[in-house]
């Protein structure tokens, strides 16, 4: 499970998270799961989704989500 940063100064910048999400998806076994926990406004799903084929949210309240996510076996 990660929550990775967001912030570069004082604006939003989630390019480390995105980096983060591709390399997950590279280093994880098929079967392997990431869970990512981050504020609700933050798009990290399209990332997780564009990376990993899936994504769904595993939990969720009125300040952030844990998205989760599952490495498929190579086509």
């Amino acid at each position: 499970a990660v929550n990775p940063p967001f912030h570069l100064d004082r604006q939003t910048d989630t390019r480390t998270a995105e980096r983060f999400i591709e390399e997950a998806h590279r280093v994880l076994r098929p079967g392997g799961h990431l869970f990512l926990v981050a504020n609700r406004f933050l798009p990290y799903d399209r990332a997780v989704a564009a990376a990993f084929g899936n994504c769904a949210t595993a939990y969720e309240d009125r300040s952030y989500r844990v998205l989760r996510a599952e490495k498929q076996p190579d086509a």
